[in-house]
């Protein structure tokens, strides 16, 4: 078993990594190593009210040369991220662009539809709101390790990692919460939205919102790491 106060200087790509600053971070691994098999866990908090932690499950190899031990291993798991509360609310949002909305719903025959569709929107808000400053997904990642044993149950040293993820933004998460709210609308309307007009007018009022289904390929990105460690271990 072993504990882990840590730094680290963490970057990567990918849409998550264009609002995430991760350097520099500190926190604290925490892990278990049993047949061969190591499971583990850390938390790194960073400026700005940011945080990411994952969770880790693989296998890793030791080299002891007298005080010296090198180890790498390859990891799999999932990963979390945090950011600050966001300055602009689901609300705003929606209030900000009510004139383009209102358009939209007239020219497609729903003049007096625009409190039916907040209505719908609000169903959602709380849960864009909780999610909009998150990030979550699963994540692969190698490591490698240099440290040096002062004695049986203590060592200094630094690491290296590298890492393959696919995480959804809270960002993209609520741009796709949106879209599913519009979605939802327009199909509770029936019959009062004509057939030709019901796939237009979910563009425009998804693009009044920005409101965009979750694409694949900006979930995937690379990550990378650095930093030192005191590590307690038994």
């Amino acid at each position: 078993m072993w504990v882990k106060p840590k730094f680290d200087y963490l970057s990567g790509t990918g849409e998550v990594f264009k609002r995430f600053e991760g350097s520099p971070a500190f926190g604290v691994e925490g892990g278990l190593e049993l047949l061969g098999l190591s499971l583990w866990a850390d938390y790194e908090q960073m400026s700005n009210e940011q945080f990411w932690a994952t969770v880790n499950l693989g296998l890793d190899l030791s080299l002891d040369v007298s005080d010296v031990t090198l180890s790498v291993g390859a990891y799999g798991g999932g990963v979390f991220f945090g950011f600050p509360p966001s300055a602009t609310t689901s609300a705003s949002a929606l209030d900000a662009n009510s004139a383009p909305i209102q358009q939209a719903l007239e020219a497609a025959g729903l003049a007096n539809s625009y409190g039916a569709f907040k209505a719908k929107y609000e169903e959602l808000q709380r849960q864009e709101e909780s999610i909009s400053n998150t990030a979550f997904g699963l994540n692969a990642r190698l490591r490698g390790a240099l440290e040096y044993n002062l004695n049986s149950f203590i060592s200094v040293g630094a690491q290296v990692g590298a890492g393959w993820h696919f995480v959804l933004s809270g960002e993209q998460a609520a741009a796709d919460v949106k879209a599913r709210a519009v979605d939802g609308f327009v199909s509770s309307q029936g019959a009062a939205v004509p057939a030709q007009y019901a796939e237009q007018l979910k563009r425009e009022l998804k693009r009044a919102l920005g409101a965009e289904e979750a694409d694949v390929k900006d979930l995937k990105g690379v990550n990378y790491s650095a930093g030192a460690f005191v590590s307690f271990h038994l």
